[in-house]
């Protein structure tokens, strides 16, 4: 099944490419699997994502949504960085 064509733009705009992606707080490796619509909104995108480490709560190959926005959200360190950096 392809993607919608608005998912595909939307990923290309906001540069989510399914990957490994590393947690700038924790240093945690994230495998990003894509995105994916919001089924209650339907205007939403979520980003759907599989941890690769054990957690005190959580075991590796938990796997995760989250909004987009969030995602894609800056830490507000010294500087802003990226939530997630590919």
């Amino acid at each position: 099944m392809a993607l919608d064509e608005k998912i595909v733009q939307e990923m290309d705009k906001l540069k989510i490419t399914p990957g490994e992606y590393k947690h700038k707080k924790s240093g945690n490796i994230y495998i990003v699997l894509g995105v994916a619509r919001n089924a209650t909104d339907r205007e939403q995108l979520m980003v759907k994502y599989i941890s690769t480490v054990n957690t005190d709560d959580y075991p590796a190959g938990t796997e995760w949504i989250a909004p987009l926005n969030y995602f894609k959200r800056k830490f507000e360190m010294l500087f802003e960085v990226p939530r997630y950096e590919y």
